[in-house]
């Protein structure tokens, strides 16, 4: 087959359908290779807002937290001692020694 390339350097194929890929490959000076690329099989539309919500009722996160040992642990009513959690020396380390759990007398 013989085709023609135009003043925007395209090429018609006889046998193309309007939306179809191709994959073109130079060979060598002058030859080229064109491989029609199948179609990607159309995404699932994401989930609505309400199968969110009902996935989020139905699992529920769930903290869980480990602290080193002789560290104290975190209380409802907030950090230990009633001081902001960055003032809290063995977070600012980054490990708890123990003593932060004492409690004045």
């Amino acid at each position: 087959m013989t085709t023609k390339a135009d003043s925007k350097r395209r090429v018609v194929l006889p046998k193309a359908k309007p939306g179809e890929i191709y994959d073109v490959q130079e060979l060598a000076e002058g030859q080229y290779l064109l491989v029609r690329r199948e179609r990607p099989e159309p995404k699932a539309p994401p989930p609505s807002r309400r199968d969110c919500h009902r996935a989020m009722d139905e699992h529920p996160l769930r903290v869980a937290m480990s602290l080193p040992p002789g560290c104290p642990a975190p209380t409802p009513e907030g950090p230990v001692l009633g001081s902001p959690v960055s003032a809290h020396p063995g977070l600012r380390r980054g490990r708890c020694t123990g003593r932060e759990a004492a409690v004045p007398s």
